[in-house]
């Protein structure tokens, strides 16, 4: 597995490991109760009924996932990401703010982000654990999820710590700064960064959210589709030689 990989599992909480001077360490025993449940369900499907290859990697171009994400951020001066189906973001958020570029630079802060995004409301909008507004819709590629893309820090014109789209309490910026390890003081100084919305600006961000998984989940789509249609050629090439 590529060590990037591994750091986002460690990150979304999927591996358990802990470091010994100064390198990660991880229990044998866990890995392969780990890899015994990833091997369970394609173990006991025929080969002829596996899935199609289904992941971000294989189904998204990740430069045109990148440069959707970008324009769409500059044109409404809103964050955008893209994330797999636990939360870590496929490439670099575009637009983040210096607020919650700071959160997002804790190990804590990166967790809570991607469980906001993960429940950012299949395009309803919702608060995120900072109190701002989130909203998020699935990336569909052969009837399955394979991917999610999220509109994000903002705020309307109401305090921000006064969320009126979620029934939970939001935490105050000192709260917040205390969990995180931050200094309530610099992360006070850049919420004025954040950028507000009207009300009425808010259903055009979940309508928009949705376009763009729709856009990506086409794009997937045709991707798949040539990806299947390479294998075929390729399959008949090797007959053709033998």
């Amino acid at each position: 597995m590529d060590r990037v990989t591994i750091y986002r599992m460690l990150a979304s909480g999927r591996l358990q490991g802990f470091k010994v001077g100064g390198q990660w360490r991880f229990s044998r025993h866990e890995i392969e109760n780990w890899l015994q449940v990833r091997q369970a369900p394609a173990a006991s499907k025929p080969a002829s009924e596996a899935p199609a290859p289904t992941s971000p990697a294989q189904a998204l171009p990740l430069s045109c996932v990148r440069a959707i994400q970008e324009l769409v951020a500059e044109a409404t001066d809103v964050a955008t990401v893209t994330t797999d189906l636990q939360g870590i973001p496929l490439v670099e958020m575009s637009h983040s703010c210096p607020f919650c570029t700071l959160i997002r630079s804790t190990q804590e802060g990166r967790r809570r982000c991607s469980r906001s995004w993960l429940s950012g409301g299949d395009g309803q909008m919702t608060t995120c654990h900072a109190g701002l507004l989130c909203t998020s819709a699935p990336i569909v590629v052969d009837r399955q999820r394979v991917a999610l893309t999220a509109l994000c820090q903002s705020r309307t014109e109401a305090p921000l710590d006064a969320a009126r789209r979620n029934q939970n309490p939001t935490p105050d910026i000192p709260t917040l700064a205390r969990e995180l390890g931050l200094s309530a003081s610099e992360l006070q100084a850049t919420a004025s960064s954040l950028h507000v919305v009207s009300d009425d600006q808010v259903p055009r961000m979940v309508e928009l959210v949705r376009r763009m998984a729709s856009t990506f989940s086409e794009i997937g789509q045709e991707r798949l589709g040539l990806i299947s249609r390479l294998q075929v050629i390729s399959e008949m090439s090797q007959l053709q030689t033998k």
